[in-house]
């Protein structure tokens, strides 16, 4: 009786097993595509650790502000820069090969078990009753083949992890890279020259607006009794690509009944000389038997015509009272007369002497246009304007910004309503394209005082109560993003309400996705540098980078169908050094898989 027992029951759980193994198969047969759903969630999320184990040592290795602006852009060329392999390397030291080796494993695993998984149809493809079998037998005879290599997976993204892990701990007992060091890898971020080259071209223009702001506010003078107002307009709508900023001069006033009022238009430049001037000490302390003849004259030069006029002696502050009294007069002078130019020497702070030009320009039939608020703009019928016009607006906007946002001239409140532009004074149609020239910030001339019309008694609350209650870390940013959320809204919108402004700026389609993105770094402040402060050259290499350079890219004329009917054209961008070996060959692969629809046609293409 023992014997037959002992003869049975292995017979028994043999059976056992082989129904659970049974069970087991034809549960697969049935679920066939929820397991392969499984298996390919599983594959997905072997990728995403990956990437994030990347992340994770990108953050470890770089400054915050560049390791975040690369983990954002899988396509920034920063992926492809020599200057990041470098980094790494001084980062990982010895482990350097031991974490290449162990991506190239894990790229080839998840290329094959990619692979393998590609010839399963998903759910929304229609195949075959015999491709389909073929298909639930193929993943109930191989499924532990596709475990065990999302198996191996695991253990080699947890070995990376390791490693990270054991170079932070490490890293943290040694002493911080050299200042040097760290400037070799920021200025490597920015290679891209484009990036460097607008943000040399906004600090000269900011150079040239904050100076011709400087002159005409604190040395201004008029001695013509019939100007009894005096308005500068800047010109922002013409880009960075001059090497001068246009001024735009309006004069009124009255003489007997009549009522006076012109308009000159001035290219403006100022050039910086070596010339060191004597300082007011040397001039008063020293009696006038005792100062020795000048070497050179020291007196403030206007010439018109090639012709120099002196105007006097310089004062202490190394400006001629006679000579800026006479500016107007010579500035309309020059106006009036073709190829023309105004030219003044004047001491600046650090003792040097500056050169500011005035040529006159033509202003053709804008002289008899009238200056109108931008939020007029939006009377046109959004369907008689272009979208390449109206992110030309949003981008003479940014750029004005950059260019005078440490100026007086640049408005505190809504950014859209202290802006203006020249318009035809019978109400006839506005044409956008010479709005678009024509936009100008309003700057002030000599004592007359300057009212921002956007800034209304108690409008504006306190930087810190916006810091605190709001999160707004700055508010140029922020009201940028409300002027460009009412453009593509083609509607003001109120900057003060900030919940709606969010709101409205979450939910935005007009223009495009990448205009949306646009919108909300403005209005969040999201470049990942803190504090976002403007005088930042970080922030706003970063502004151009991720925010006017798109935008340019969207403003192409030939772009324009496919981008703003959602059809995305892939953008080709320059691939940088070619690379054979290292870390840069593997690191620009961290992409999620194909979808499942998409591999299979691939697959089945020729079938």
């Amino acid at each position: 009786m023992a014997e037959l027992a002992l003869a049975i029951v292995p017979i028994f759980f043999g059976a056992v097993r082989g129904f659970s193994i049974i069970r087991e198969k034809a549960h697969l047969l049935r679920h066939y595509h929820k397991e392969i759903k499984c298996l390919r969630d599983k594959v997905d999320a072997q990728c995403r650790n990956l990437k994030g184990e990347v992340h994770h040592l990108i953050i470890d290795t770089l400054e915050v502000h560049l390791a975040d602006s690369i983990i954002r852009d899988d396509d920034h060329k920063y992926w492809k820069n020599a200057a990041l392999e470098a980094a790494l390397k001084r980062h990982l030291g010895i482990e350097y090969p031991n974490f290449i080796q162990g991506i190239e494993e894990i790229n080839a695993e998840l290329a094959e078990i990619t692979n393998k998984l590609s010839v399963f149809a998903p759910p929304d493809v229609r195949s075959d009753r015999f491709r389909e079998t073929r298909d639930r037998f193929r993943l109930v005879f191989r499924k532990e083949e596709y475990n065990d290599s999302i198996s191996r997976i695991k253990e080699s993204i947890a070995e990376l992890k390791r490693i990270r892990k054991l170079v932070h701990k490490i890293q943290k007992v040694r002493p911080r890279a050299a200042p040097r060091e760290r400037q070799e890898d920021r200025d490597a971020a920015g290679i891209d020259e484009t990036v460097v080259d607008a943000l040399k071209q906004s600090v000269a223009i900011r150079h040239l607006s904050s100076a011709l702001q400087s002159l005409v506010r604190h040395q201004w003078n008029c001695s013509n009794p019939s100007h009894s107002h005096h308005d500068g307009r800047l010109m922002i709508g013409m880009g960075w690509q001059q090497k001068h900023v246009l001024w735009l001069l309006e004069t009124s006033g009255r003489q007997g009944h009549a009522v006076l009022s012109n308009r000159f238009l001035f290219s403006f430049q100022v050039a910086s000389q070596l010339l060191r001037l004597p300082t007011p000490e040397s001039l008063d302390l020293r009696s006038s038997d005792e100062i020795d003849p000048p070497r050179s004259p020291k007196r403030l030069r206007t010439s018109i015509h090639g012709s120099a006029v002196v105007n006097g002696d310089l004062c202490s502050n190394g400006t001629s009272p006679r000579g800026i009294q006479r500016l107007c007069q010579q500035l309309e002078g020059c106006a009036m007369s073709p190829r023309t130019t105004t030219v003044c020497d004047v001491e600046n702070e650090n003792k040097m002497r500056e050169r500011f030009e005035f040529e006159g320009k033509d202003l053709g039939n804008w002289s008899c246009y009238k200056l109108s608020s931008a939020t007029e703009l939006f009377s046109q019928p959004v369907k008689t304007v272009l979208n390449r016009e109206r992110v030309q607006f949003a981008l003479a906007l940014l750029k004005g910004a950059l260019a005078n946002y440490s100026t007086p001239a640049w408005p505190q409140g809504c950014v859209l309503e202290a802006t203006g532009f020249l318009r035809k004074p019978d109400g006839a149609a506005i044409d956008l394209s010479d709005a678009l020239r024509t936009l100008n910030i309003q700057t002030q001339v000599g004592g007359s005082d300057s009212v921002d019309i956007a800034m209304e008694e108690g409008s504006v609350a306190f930087d810190e109560d916006l810091r605190d209650t709001y999160g707004i870390q700055n508010q140029i940013l922020y009201r940028l993003g409300v002027a460009l959320l009412s453009i593509a809204l083609w509607t003001k919108i109120d900057w003060r309400n900030i919940a709606a402004v969010r709101r409205k700026a979450a939910a935005l389609t007009e223009l495009g996705h990448v205009y949306r993105d646009a919108v909300n770094r403005l209005i969040w402040g999201n470049f990942g540098i803190y504090p976002p402060d403007l005088d930042s050259e970080d922030l706003r290499s970063e502004i151009i980078r991720t925010v006017i350079g798109p935008l340019e890219r969207r403003a192409e004329p030939h772009r324009l169908f496919r981008c703003f009917a959602g059809d995305q054209e892939p953008e080709i961008s320059d691939p940088g050094p070619s690379r054979s070996d290292g870390f840069l060959k593997h690191s620009i692969q961290f992409s999620f898989p194909k979808s499942a629809g998409m591999a299979y046609r691939e697959t089945h293409a020729r079938v």
